[in-house]
């Protein structure tokens, strides 16, 4: 609330973005008003990654589903952005109240959600915390529609340069395959700081978790993105980061 409060105070839009929906935000994105969206959430009961998109892709992956696919049902922007942000503990995990049975954005009339119960939702991080795997998803079914001609009557051109700019909080983890990244290694660990008490044995299964989720989750989302680079370089398209 504070966000939008802040936002149509600041710009002053002649549409507020309290008012702000998936489906108009979508339209204005296809008429590029308004950029393409992609808000990260992660499924508690399944573990899955939901993508509420404001253009969703046609082809998600297995362990991932969208929002209008799941829910078959309209969402504001501002609510997009707080389940994106639902970090247990700060924020309490959500969970859908259905008002009405208007399915507009199925294009249908029907009670929703459409198989998404009443599943709770939290933070994307969760799944995947850079926000790389949405962007390369997003981007890779684009350009697989730009180059099926069946996919692209108006033969619309094919980007040959695309930029990925990923904004961190964290140090951006050694890559040996980045040309302009210098290799490091990390320091061994001293003796005294070795540890195998019972206390130890008990918590090392959560800090092993914790720690795999940060560093599991960069090093998929590294091998993804110079998957993609390789793969879209032999279409001569130029993916750099």
């Amino acid at each position: 609330r504070q966000w939008c409060k802040s936002f149509d105070n600041r710009f002053k839009p002649n549409a507020k973005l309290a008012d702000a929906n998936l489906s108009a935000w979508g339209a204005d994105a296809r008429a590029l008003k308004r950029p393409a969206l992609i808000f990260n959430s992660t499924i508690v009961e399944t573990g899955q990654r939901l993508a509420i998109s404001t253009v969703p892709i046609r082809h998600a992956l297995i362990g991932e589903t969208n929002f209008t696919d799941q829910y078959c049902a309209e969402l504001a922007i501002s609510t997009a952005a707080r389940l994106s942000a639902t970090f247990p503990f700060v924020t309490p995990t959500g969970r859908p109240t259905m008002v009405n049975t208007s399915n507009s954005a199925c294009g249908a009339v029907s009670p929703p959600p459409c198989g998404g119960g009443d599943q709770h939702l939290v933070d994307g991080g969760y799944y995947e915390n850079s926000g790389l795997v949405g962007a390369i998803e997003w981007i890779d079914d684009a350009l697989t529609d730009l180059t099926n001609p069946a996919k692209n009557p108006k033969q619309y051109t094919v980007p040959r340069d695309i930029l990925l700019l990923a904004i961190d909080a964290f140090e951006r983890p050694t890559d040996p395959e980045d040309p302009c990244q210098p290799s490091q290694t990390a320091p061994a660990a001293e003796s005294d700081e070795v540890a195998h008490g019972v206390i130890y044995n008990l918590a090392s299964p959560l800090h092993a978790v914790i720690n795999v989720r940060g560093t599991g989750q960069r090093s998929f989302a590294r091998r993804l993105l110079r998957m993609f680079q390789a793969r879209w370089a032999l279409q001569h398209v130029n993916i750099r980061d």
